[in-house]
């Protein structure tokens, strides 16, 4: 499970996890002496309110799961989460875990962009980034063409398989993908081949 934390939430409400709040502190520098803040759809703004106060409510980072997040009034067909993300990333970061007995969880760094899916958030199992499957084909022998192919085929399908199932090892694909190229390039130079000699053998009978 992948959570939701509100950077600096601490310096704001010192000791939040320590005690139930029955209120929030929105400050008046966050809502009108920010300029990062201000620039920020006002959707995403009420959804960053939402946030600290559902982090404030729970004393940890708020679970980023689709249903979780619904249920909580978040209404994506209205803006998807990754625009939203993408907007609030000066103010909130992406964790591995909870943070539990004041332990600060482990955070990590998730490349957000417009087709980012809350899903694609969710999974561990597909690379981060395009950098991350560069890097990894070019280990397995390929190139980084294909790995661009590979990547931004299935960022557009979601990274499903089959027949609308999750991808498992986005590296035991992507060896797949290597290979069935190698075929093809296999079978396009024996193809090639036997039509060269078929127009020697024409070229001969002439």
């Amino acid at each position: 499970m992948k959570y939701l934390h509100v950077k600096n939430l601490d310096k704001y409400h010192p000791g939040y996890q320590d005690r139930y709040l029955i209120w929030c502190k929105i400050h008046f520098s966050m809502i009108s002496g920010d300029p990062d803040f201000e620039m920020i759809d006002e959707l995403d703004q009420w959804r960053f309110v939402k946030l600290i106060m559902l982090e404030l409510q729970s004393r940890g980072p708020v679970p980023l799961d689709q249903k979780y997040l619904e249920r909580k009034g978040f209404n994506f067909k209205k803006r998807a989460m990754s625009l939203t993300l993408m907007e609030l990333q000066r103010f909130i970061e992406v964790c591995n875990t909870k943070e539990e007995n004041g332990v600060t969880p482990t955070v990590e760094v998730v490349a957000i962009s417009t087709s980012t899916s809350i899903s694609t958030l969710l999974r561990s199992d597909i690379p981060k980034t395009i950098e991350e499957a560069k890097e990894y084909f070019l280990e397995i022998g390929s190139t980084e063409v294909a790995a661009n192919r590979f990547f931004d085929y299935f960022t557009s399908i979601g990274w499903m398989v089959g027949k609308g199932h999750r991808m498992k090892d986005w590296k035991a694909a992507s060896r797949n993908w290597v290979n069935r190229d190698k075929e093809k390039t296999v079978g396009s130079h024996a193809r090639i081949k036997n039509r060269a000699k078929r127009f020697a053998e024409e070229i001969a009978h002439l």
